[in-house]
């Protein structure tokens, strides 16, 4: 039986990568972000739900048929990440992993930061991560067979040198920059791609990574040690 995963923060970048990386790995997936990006968050489950049986932008070449579905709504509003907990288990059976994908950062200082955005920031990056990771939980809690939580954080959270700038560290997988100013900041002198973190939850949501837990992975071309 194929597994289910919710990737939230899906419609764009590090999330769409994560998405189409689970259903290449032969998963159900239940996409969320907010309702400004319905029109492309629709067009990536179409092209997912399309990949085995027809052309597609989108190159998934697994047997398993993944099946695609979405979920518009933010995720610091209880009842919008309930909706998608409850959307993947009458979807799709279950809930087995859970990519807590969905961030904001704010790139200004603390003086130009309004309370406002500062309180969006806490909202979606703290709040956000504490109802996504609670209400699957409970959820995986309740079918008794375990599950994969994954919460995407920044290397902010490790280093602030040089950066002024308001964000709330999360845990467990530490993506690295992904602008070209970045690059001269990493060990491995080596701009980042999206798909980079799309392995690395892919390892993690796996057999493979069935003994991590409670880790923090950076996949940051060794941002910390230039």
């Amino acid at each position: 039986m194929a597994r289910t995963a919710i990737v939230t923060g899906a419609a764009q970048g590090i999330g769409r990568a994560i998405a189409l990386r689970l259903a290449e790995d032969g998963c159900n997936v239940l996409l969320n972000d907010l309702a400004s990006k319905q029109t492309v968050l629709q067009a990536l489950v179409d092209d997912i739900n399309s990949a085995c049986t027809s052309p597609s932008k989108v190159k998934i070449s697994n047997s398993k048929l993944p099946a695609a579905t979405y979920v518009l709504g933010d995720v610091s509003v209880e009842d919008d990440v309930k909706k998608m907990v409850q959307t993947a288990v009458a979807t799709f059976g279950a809930l087995d992993i859970m990519v807590a994908n969905a961030g904001v950062v704010m790139n200004s200082s603390i003086i130009e930061t309004s309370l406002a955005d500062f309180d969006r920031v806490l909202a979606i990056n703290t709040k956000g991560t504490f109802l996504c990771v609670k209400l699957a939980g409970e959820q995986m809690i309740k079918q008794g067979n375990g599950g994969r939580i994954i919460v995407a954080s920044s290397v902010c959270g490790k280093k602030v040198e040089n950066m002024d700038e308001v964000t709330a560290a999360r845990n467990q997988l530490n993506p690295g920059q992904f602008m070209d100013g970045i690059r001269q900041s990493t060990a491995l002198k080596e701009l980042g791609k999206p798909e980079y973190i799309a392995d690395a939850v892919s390892f993690l949501a796996s057999d493979k990574g069935c003994y991590i837990t409670g880790e923090t992975l950076g996949v940051d071309a060794g941002m910390l040690l230039a």
